[in-house]
């Protein structure tokens, strides 16, 4: 099979796609063949060697990332009793590698983090909304159980966590604040639905203080006051950007609001309700980009530009 191989931790240079084995299952695994995988901001960290991939003892390289996947089921183990060969599905590839593995022409994973996809949806809708789609749902649903009633603000509305927590929250019915680019403007206020924008280049948020019930940023670090600042007191604010929650810890304890950190957790729950809403079409995935296996550079040099609108797909 054809799999993008990472050399060592480091830039996009070290990408290099190769002819290796395609994988076999474990017990508890199933084999996919894959159909369309996500790009997430987490991936390029990961290549660097930041995020989860820091935290990894022993990598052995080379190594395929990726996470977000969707694909048919082609081999499974024998300890697997509720998928059959066949079977579309979706989710977070997980396996001890301590990378997805997606970024390939077959892939392995656990089944805990994997759900059929509904017969309505495309393997590209699929794989653009695992990571994303589930933590603006957990942030909104979990963290803090957002409500008709509430003003909300989402700090970087336009890319992929974002623009899922936008049509969420005005499927619940709050009245959503987004901030973004003004080149994104139109598709904050047009496409998604939100009720006001934020040009996130010029805002003075002074202007904002103690304005909103709860706050969603996506940012982190340099935005952290901001965020804080814009939530009324007794509010909520929720901090995703793992890189930033130390500094966010300290900083919320200073003002009367309810802080939350958040790191995305797949499971069979929480891909089966996401499932149901993108077949009812309550969310869905704005594809700004469909990528081949031999981008793959090219899209990392785009997600780290922090200005992707919605999601990147790559179809192997």
């Amino acid at each position: 099979m054809k799999a993008v191989l990472l050399s060592e931790f480091g830039g996009i240079e070290n990408l290099k796609i190769a002819d290796i084995p395609a994988p076999d299952p474990k017990e508890d695994e199933v084999v996919l063949r894959v159909e369309a995988f996500g790009i997430n901001p987490v991936d390029a960290k990961a290549r660097q060697g930041k995020a989860f991939a820091a935290k990894l003892k022993n990598v052995n390289f080379p190594v395929i990332l990726g996470k977000d996947v969707a694909g048919t089921v082609v081999k499974k183990g024998e300890n697997v009793n509720h998928f059959e060969i066949g079977d579309r599905v979706y989710g977070v590839a997980n396996n001890d590698s301590g990378f997805g593995n997606t970024y390939a022409e077959y892939t392995h994973s656990t089944t805990e983090s994997l759900f059929k996809i509904p017969k309505n949806i495309s393997s590209e809708v699929a794989a653009s909304s695992p990571i994303a789609a589930l933590t603006a749902l957990q942030a909104l649903r979990e963290k803090v159980e957002l409500k008709k009633e509430h003003t909300i603000l989402i700090h970087a509305g336009a890319g992929g966590v974002g623009h899922f927590a936008i049509q969420y929250a005005k499927y619940v019915g709050a009245h959503v604040t987004a901030s973004s680019s003004m080149a994104n403007k139109e598709f904050i206020l047009n496409t998604l639905g939100a009720d006001a924008h934020i040009d996130y280049k010029t805002v003075n948020y002074d202007a904002y203080e103690n304005a909103f019930d709860v706050v969603l940023d996506l940012v982190g670090l340099d935005n952290i006051d901001n965020a804080i600042k814009t939530t009324k007191p007794g509010g909520d604010v929720i901090c995703v950007p793992s890189n930033s929650f130390d500094v966010f810890r300290e900083k919320v304890t200073k003002k009367n609001v309810n802080g939350h950190t958040l790191l995305m957790h797949p499971d069979n729950e929480w891909l089966c309700y996401l499932a149901n809403m993108l077949k009812k079409g309550i969310l869905v995935p704005h594809i700004s980009q469909k990528a081949a296996l031999f981008e793959i550079k090219e899209v990392h040099k785009q997600i780290e530009s922090g200005s992707t609108k919605g999601k990147i797909v790559v179809v192997p």
